[in-house]
């Protein structure tokens, strides 16, 4: 079919829908007895756009294929080929680079910037994935928030996971250790640092935080600060051990009582 331009307006609905392109949206999109909002200012460009559109509304689908098998989903955003290809209920989604949240149906409220950022989205909802590859696996989890390139890409049905840098939650070393270490299902977890990740075959961990460079987990309910490469590690002011303040002066008077005389 040639390229073509129109501005349709279903029959009882506010209208506004801009198509431009090959098979772009969808001329017998209507309200259905709804509220005139329905099936109206939607914006599709480029061949197979939005093109599946019933009663969604308030849809922006730019680059082939975007938007394409979405129906009733409405104020999605998405830029680049294939972007949020599969959608079809989903809401309040923004995808921007080619693919991003490629596989998403029903998963509302997420953000994905990048090349195959949040790729295998299907449900989940709350989730932030900002990278190439960015929370590439998640399936079904929910308020993760990925940032950096490779960041969170294993984690499927894990949930409230932070992983900031590149290749957090991925692993240290070689790809088969990495994908031995990454995490897949693990919730409530924070890996900051380039590398910061699970250790020793890990990959369900819960509530565990790591900070630094290669800084590694390997237990639930596990602060790791730093990797083995640090030498020293500075604390200043007080630090409160188990609801017990303890201050530099108190640790260097035990460090004396410790340490034999000469």
């Amino acid at each position: 079919m040639p390229f073509m331009m129109f501005d349709y307006t279903p029959p009882s609905s506010d209208g506004g829908n801009v198509f431009v392109g090959t098979h772009v949206g969808n001329r017998t999109l209507s309200p259905d007895g709804g509220v005139s909002h329905l099936a109206s200012d939607n914006c599709g460009f480029g061949r197979d756009a939005i093109y599946s559109l019933t009663t969604g509304y308030a849809n922006i689908a730019i680059g082939l294929g975007s938007l394409q098998f979405t129906t009733t989903g409405a104020n999605n955003i998405a830029v680049g080929r294939a972007t949020l290809a599969k959608n079809t209920t989903g809401q309040n989604n923004t995808a921007v680079g080619t693919s991003a949240m490629f596989e998403n149906l029903t998963g509302i409220h997420n953000t994905a910037l990048g090349l195959q950022a949040h790729y295998s989205n299907t449900s989940g909802s709350h989730n932030t994935s900002i990278g190439r590859d960015a929370g590439f696996s998640n399936s079904t989890g929910s308020w993760n928030t990925n940032v950096g390139v490779d960041a969170g890409p294993g984690c499927s049905t894990g949930s409230g996971n932070t992983c900031v840098g590149g290749e957090s939650g991925y692993g240290v070393g070689p790809l088969e250790v990495q994908a031995a270490n990454q995490n897949l299902t693990g919730s409530n977890n924070t890996w900051i640092g380039y590398q910061a990740s699970n250790t020793g075959n890990h990959q369900d961990l819960n509530n565990v935080t790591a900070l630094g460079y290669r800084a590694q987990t390997d237990k639930d309910n596990q602060v790791v600060i730093g990797n083995p490469d640090v030498v020293e590690t500075v604390l200043p002011g007080t630090v409160i051990i188990d609801g017990t303040p303890i201050t530099g002066a108190q640790v260097a008077a035990l460090l004396a009582l410790l340490t034999p005389s000469a």
